[in-house]
């Protein structure tokens, strides 16, 4: 009886995973959002602000599944600690300060992923585009390797579920490229086509779902549209708009990791059946 609750308590616990958004671009506190995969629809979450009010504007997100924390990097332009990381709470968007990346005044991580392969969170420079492993717990960053890029904007950046990560270092009308985990070089894997916007438009963020689909921001100015982006091929699919000035996107899965009674159901059923166990073995050893 108390293994059939066990299960029915974790098969219930699992839930679709959900695309998130912030703004990073305004001097005004920025938004958290749930951004609908198939629209760009949003609908807001809370504020970007610490548990005392400060506002926040977050220009990159990633999401370690292994610990089930979302982590953001604050933008040149975020009204308190601007170019730091911080965590941010999914559920009501508040922010908690974890450190600065030490990267150089008016320059930050222009956008975070998570690589489960290697348990590590990687960001991209918003004045090299180069890339940087970031210390989860001090919000260090570390450079990796020079990418070689020149005039780098929008720098979005998504790790697949093999641990390729993928960036978009010059735009709309640039080129979709892998970067190197080793040494932080570029290698392309095709041109960008089919941009909603003429002309230059940045693509600000990168993430993959649980499929593998590849979704982005494409933005011009303060206009901001939801993407889908073909991995091997470069073809850009419009989605719809979304809010304006979004500039972080991450798919979050609030089931990543098992909630806390979760762990405890499973740890006191595995020392009832420890018991009731060991409560027969002594039984049929008493009777023989």
């Amino acid at each position: 009886m108390v293994g059939l609750c066990f299960v029915a308590s974790v098969t219930g616990a699992f839930a679709q995973e959900v695309l998130l958004g912030t703004q990073g671009s305004s001097s005004n506190p920025g938004v958290l959002f749930q951004i609908d995969p198939t629209t760009g629809f949003v609908t807001g979450i809370g504020n970007l602000v610490s548990s005392t009010g400060q506002p926040y504007a977050i220009t990159g997100m990633g999401f370690d599944n292994l610990t089930g924390i979302l982590y953001g990097s604050t933008s040149n332009l975020s009204p308190t600690n601007p170019g730091n990381l911080v965590t941010i709470n999914p559920n009501t968007g508040q922010v908690t300060l974890v450190g600065p990346f030490g990267v150089g005044p008016n320059n930050t991580m222009a956008d975070l992923t998570f690589d489960t392969t290697t348990g590590k969170m990687f960001g991209t420079w918003s004045a090299t585009g180069d890339l940087y492993s970031i210390n989860l717990g001090t919000g260090a960053a570390t450079l990796i390797g020079s990418s070689g890029i020149a005039v780098p904007f929008g720098l979005g950046l998504a790790a697949d579920s093999a641990g390729v990560l993928f960036g978009t270092p010059n735009g709309g009308s640039g080129s979709l490229v892998t970067y190197n985990k080793t040494n932080g070089s570029v290698t392309t894997v095709a041109p960008l086509s089919g941009s909603f916007f003429s002309g230059t438009s940045s693509i600000n963020a990168l993430a993959f779902n649980a499929a593998g689909s590849l979704f982005g921001i494409n933005a011009s100015g303060s206009s901001a549209r939801l993407i889908q982006i073909n991995d091997v091929t470069g073809a850009i699919t419009d989605i719809g708009p979304t809010a304006s000035r979004m500039d972080a996107i991450v798919f979050y899965n609030p089931t990543a990791v098992p909630e806390p009674t979760t762990t405890a159901l499973l740890g006191a059923g595995l020392i009832f059946l420890t018991r009731a166990g060991f409560r027969r073995y002594r039984t049929r050893t008493s009777a023989s």
